[in-house]
């Protein structure tokens, strides 16, 4: 088996999440630098020059996208309590 990746450090509280979903900036910025290793994986592209060198970019366009589609997912969010 391959080895598992932890892009993230540590859980996020469903309290960042939900004031995070209302609205709040700075809760926002918490989950995107949470998930910014992964979001820049997602984003990586790989070029090969006539020798066969891979060389890694990050598609800018791609990320702004991926970020984009993050938040408006997160705003969607709707948090409901289960007792």
């Amino acid at each position: 088996m391959g080895k598992s990746r932890n892009f993230g450090k540590g859980r996020l509280k469903l309290d960042v999440i939900n004031k995070a979903a209302y609205g709040d900036s700075d809760s926002m910025e918490v989950l995107l630098r949470h998930y910014e290793p992964y979001i820049l994986r997602l984003s990586t592209i790989y070029f090969y020059d006539e020798d066969g060198n891979v060389h890694p970019a990050v598609n800018v366009d791609l990320k702004n996208l991926l970020v984009w589609i993050f938040i408006t997912t997160v705003m969607r969010y709707t948090f409901k309590y289960t007792e």
